[in-house]
């Protein structure tokens, strides 16, 4: 760290905050060192956090924890040089990562949705920032608020004083407030690159590493275990000649299902929905109680007429098993979409799915749940087509059925 603000009357107690610092550092980070941090997206020498007007060198340390500020050092947690976490729409996080009035240098941090920058709906300006993209439903009643081109709000996100309260006392974290930081439970700050920005939550309190970069956490590891096979989607523009695939390796994309099931395996307390209930992505068979299998997971297919048929790419044969990612249909933080599903889907561009009157549809909710299964389902006549996807007996959130929930 390099000091350029000279405040010599305030060095020893400097030099034992930086110690302190440092030993947080290792603490919640496993081995960390100067190695680690240069190689990080916030620790970059060319690219990193460069606080606006704050007179440290890209990549610096003190970007983050300013100890030479004096209204932080000793006052803000961990002398970071804002709140940690305010709201849905405030906090250290959202400081910089916001395209207006961001505090990285120049003013102006994009950071596209999941449609965008893997299904490459380029199209869509909004949301254009991690804080736009929480900031789908209201900071104070969290719920859904007219947002982006929304013209109702029908929106969703991770509730971020959700993942807050789950958190608390878990896998390392604390049990008040100050010390849980919703953005901290899937992404480590001191490690998380471009490429692979997330860590596992479990983790977090051992080596809290990098997950999805090594061998055993891409998505080909996971569906193999399960013996199925993973597929990544098309993207826009996509032709048969000329395909265009969300992850271009299928070694490349990480094991997101591992990381998302690190919470959703358990029943979640959600303000906006109660009880989300636990999801069984790796199990096979079905029960009525409890654990249930998924066809979109690792239960196998079951192919017959009035199901329809699976589009490209999901077509080698019947008997392949296709296990998908997570984020083949939901957005990680936040979507113009209910229940935080993609507004792309497979190369389709544009879906729209409202929240739907539980626990039959209208007409119009029909045709928008159809078009955005569409994607990668083709309907063929049958009991199922002429009705809705989510159906009380079908794919539905809050039923055990036949084909799993939705």
């Amino acid at each position: 760290m390099q000091i350029k603000k000279s405040k010599t009357q305030y060095l020893w107690t400097t030099i034992l905050i930086i110690v302190a610092l440092f030993v947080w550092v290792l603490s919640f980070s496993g081995v960390a060192t100067a190695d680690m941090y240069s190689d990080s997206a916030h620790g970059n020498s060319l690219e990193g956090v460069n606080r606006l007007s704050a007179e440290y060198d890209i990549g610096d340390c003190a970007n983050c924890h300013d100890t030479f500020d004096d209204t932080t050092c000793g006052v803000k947690h961990r002398m970071l040089f804002n709140a940690e976490f305010v709201n849905q729409k405030s906090g250290v996080c959202m400081k910089c990562h916001q395209e207006a009035a961001s505090h990285q240098e120049g003013g102006v941090l994009y950071n596209y949705d999941y449609s965008r920058v893997r299904g490459g709906e380029t199209t869509k300006d909004c949301p254009a920032s991690i804080r736009k993209q929480f900031w789908f439903i209201k900071y104070d009643t969290r719920l859904p608020r007219i947002h982006c081109d929304l013209t109702e709000p029908i929106g969703s996100a991770h509730d971020l004083k959700d993942i807050r309260a789950y958190m608390k006392n878990k896998w390392g974290w604390g049990g008040t407030n100050i010390e849980v930081n919703p953005c901290g439970t899937c992404h480590n700050p001191h490690k998380t690159t471009k490429d692979y920005p997330c860590s596992l939550p479990s983790s977090h309190s051992s080596t809290w590493e990098i997950w999805g970069d090594g061998i055993g956490e891409k998505m080909v590891d996971y569906a193999d275990d399960l013996g199925g096979v993973y597929q990544p989607p098309y993207k826009v523009g996509w032709t048969p000649e000329e395909p265009k695939y969300e992850w271009t390796d299928d070694n490349q994309a990480p094991d997101y299902n591992t990381l998302c099931m690190d919470c959703h395996q358990d029943t979640i307390d959600s303000h906006r929905w109660g009880d989300l209930i636990s999801l069984a992505w790796f199990e096979q068979n079905f029960s009525t109680t409890g654990w249930q299998g998924n066809r979109h997971g690792a239960q196998p297919r079951d192919p017959g007429s009035e199901q329809g048929t699976l589009k490209a790419p999901y077509t080698a044969d019947e008997d392949t098993n296709y296990i998908l990612m997570c984020t083949d249909c939901h957005e990680p933080h936040g979507s113009k979409n209910y229940m935080l599903l993609r507004t792309c889907v497979n190369g389709t561009e544009d879906l729209s799915i409202p929240p739907f009157s539980d626990p039959f549809s209208t007409p119009e909710e029909n045709e928008d749940w159809v078009t955005w299964c569409q994607a990668c389902h083709t309907l063929n006549v049958g009991h199922l087509s002429w009705t809705t996807c989510k159906q009380e007996h079908c794919h539905n959130h809050y039923t055990y059925g036949p084909y799993g929930k939705f």
